[in-house]
């Protein structure tokens, strides 16, 4: 092990365990919310309506893909000395880059990037500001709950969404796994493990929780009034549901080799123990109730099976916050903030709360300096990790800083280029690494303006 593989170990194990440390842990992306189109091993399935089956979805291509995007982050890693970097949403810059949004799950059905060893990201290469350690997983842009539980799977321009696949409320007796897709997950789960070993190992991909994939199965509207007409018919859907679920689980875990006495966690945290993650978006369309009620038993009993759980959350579910915080076993929440949502500002009591049951807290977003500070000056920076969105439209500030030349603190920070967002992944062109290469300097005031913060705090 070197010396910023034990580094960044000792600081997830301080991370898990909410011990004192002088700043967050801190993950710097560039970001493409819908990277789908612009990948090659997925750009054929992209045609709006489209219904995809399973053996459309080639594996080997994923697989082929995700190996050059680690050749090409090894070589780029080497040439600049050795040095982390900046990852991208797409996999553009290198192996950077592993979300189906700015979550930073495996998304790329490839590299979830930042690099075994601080060699991977590609950029900046005389520091390593990501502090991120990824392996790789099934291609994220698949529902993958939905489809394996019979859900049809379409293609949009830069997605993919499910389709209903019973009536409400719903039958569990018809909870059953498509065995169709459940080979196609594995398929990827044997050949990614085959193929990158215990050097970059399998990791869970995106995948939803009985909630989520209750509404998907049959319908978002359907599922709130089922919750009144038919609420013994929504406790059976929710317990069979999650029995897959912790299947699936289990089944990705049996192929995700240990890495450094631990496992490897979609958010690229090393734990010293098994890992689950999962979201439940759609608690956005239940009461507080409800969820006490119908999902927090289930949560619990899901999260005893593993030994570093950690949930997914958006603004629209801070509602049920509280009932989510009550999950025995929950470590770690992220908390997501996409475009329209409340400002940063806005959710600094919540963010407080999360911490105050004692959990860990993920801050996933394009945040400017500004709200850095506040974040920084609010918190306890025990058990806090800031995985930072850098905003293209700040591509002028990052350009300024490359020349010497002054910016504004107030604005999105970082840089990416539109060959960085817009380009193939597995082929990042040299405009892409030079424009990468200016945004560094941005960065390195980004990182060390943070690390400022965090010592004027202590």
């Amino acid at each position: 092990m070197n010396d910023d593989l034990y580094t960044k170990i000792k600081m997830h194990d301080a991370f898990w365990k909410r011990e004192p440390v002088s700043r967050p842990l801190l993950s710097f992306r560039y970001g493409d919310r819908f990277p789908y189109d612009k990948m090659k091993a997925s750009r054929a399935l992209m045609q709006h309506g489209k219904m995809i089956t399973p053996d459309m979805v080639d594996v080997d291509a994923f697989c082929e893909q995700t190996a050059e995007e680690i050749t090409y982050a090894a070589a780029r890693s080497a040439a600049d000395g050795g040095g982390g970097g900046v990852m991208g949403a797409t996999g553009v810059m290198g192996a950077g880059g592993a979300g189906s949004t700015t979550s930073s799950i495996g998304g790329v059905g490839g590299v979830a990037g930042g690099g075994v060893g601080g060699g991977a990201g590609g950029v900046a290469a005389r520091r390593s500001y990501n502090d991120t350690i990824r392996g790789v997983s099934p291609f994220g842009g698949i529902p993958w709950m939905e489809c394996l539980l019979g859900c049809g799977v379409m293609a949009l321009e830069h997605s993919f969404i499910s389709t209903p696949c019973q009536q409400t409320p719903g039958d569990p007796d018809k909870i059953r796994v498509d065995d169709a897709w459940l080979d196609k997950y594995t398929e990827f789960l044997v050949k990614y493990s085959e193929r990158f070993g215990s050097s970059r190992p399998v990791v869970e991909s995106l995948m939803r929780g009985c909630l989520d994939t209750y509404g998907a199965i049959i319908g978002q509207e359907e599922m709130i009034y089922a919750f009144v007409d038919e609420p013994g018919i929504v406790a059976q859907m929710l317990d069979r549901i999650n029995r897959v679920h912790v299947d699936i689980i289990n089944l990705t875990l049996s192929y995700s080799a240990k890495f450094e006495g631990g496992m490897l966690h979609p958010y690229g945290l090393w734990a010293p123990g098994t890992v689950n993650h999962f979201q439940e978006d759609l608690c956005a369309l239940v009461t507080p109730k409800q969820m006490n009620d119908f999902v927090v038993p289930i949560h619990n009993r899901m999260c005893a099976q593993f030994d570093y759980n950690s949930v997914h959350t958006h603004p629209t579910s801070y509602h049920a916050m509280q009932e989510q915080l009550s999950v025995e076993g929950l470590q770690l929440v992220q908390v997501q903030k996409d475009e329209g949502d409340p400002p940063i500002y806005n959710c600094i009591d919540i963010f407080r709360s999360v911490q105050e049951a004692g959990k860990c807290l993920l801050i996933t977003a394009d945040l400017t300096y500004g709200e850095i500070a506040a974040l920084i000056d609010a918190l306890d920076i025990r058990g806090l990790y800031l995985s930072i969105t850098l905003d293209a439209d700040a591509a002028a500030d990052a350009a300024a800083d490359a020349v010497g030349g002054a910016s504004s603190g107030a604005g999105a920070v970082g840089a990416a280029s539109s060959g960085a967002t817009t380009g193939a992944v597995g082929s990042a062109t040299a405009t892409a690494v030079a424009n990468a290469d200016a945004g560094s300097f941005g960065l390195e005031r980004l990182y060390d303006f943070i690390c400022e913060k965090c010592a004027a705090k202590h």
